[in-house]
């Protein structure tokens, strides 16, 4: 849907930036859909976002449960759990049932 709107646009893995994108490009209530997953900063500190932005770069969420080690060949840091099928009935069926609504909306 963002290349349908941008065909120049660069496409990546980070679910929330492309959602920005998205919401850039479609900013209508009806066409809106809520990111399932995601990071928040508590407080309003320089700091405090520093540090997230540099734990981000550790930890790429979009990498951190498809691959074992890191671009360096270590292991994570931290304790990581995946449970596919609470995440497939929480997560994974609500946006199915977002995306097919847009589609209509957008490919109409």
């Amino acid at each position: 849907m963002i290349i349908k709107k941008n065909p120049n646009a660069k496409l990546h893995h980070d679910v929330e930036k492309l959602a920005i994108d998205y919401h850039r490009l479609y900013p209508h209530k009806n066409q809106y859909w809520q990111v399932p997953f995601g990071f928040e900063v508590l407080g309003d500190s320089s700091e405090a976002k520093k540090k997230f932005e540099d734990l981000k770069k550790e930890l790429p969420v979009e990498q951190l449960y498809r691959y074992p080690i890191n671009k360096n060949g270590k292991a994570w840091l931290g304790a990581f759990a995946f449970e596919p099928r609470t995440f497939m009935g929480t997560v994974i069926l609500p946006v199915e049932t977002d995306f097919q609504r847009l589609e209509k909306l957008v490919f109409a």
